[in-house]
């Protein structure tokens, strides 16, 4: 049995471009799950 791969990913700089690649990489179709650890005002924000 292989063990499914989670990927964690920061938005890091709330300025930056962390956040937009966050979202974009969470609604994109993955075989690896993925954790975005942000602040959810930030990611609504944009």
């Amino acid at each position: 049995m292989s063990n499914p791969v989670v990927l964690a990913l920061t938005a890091g700089e709330p300025a930056g471009i962390g956040p937009e690649l966050c979202l974009q990489l969470a609604l994109e179709a993955r075989s690896a799950g993925v954790v975005v650890v942000a602040s959810r005002p930030l990611l609504e924000a944009r």
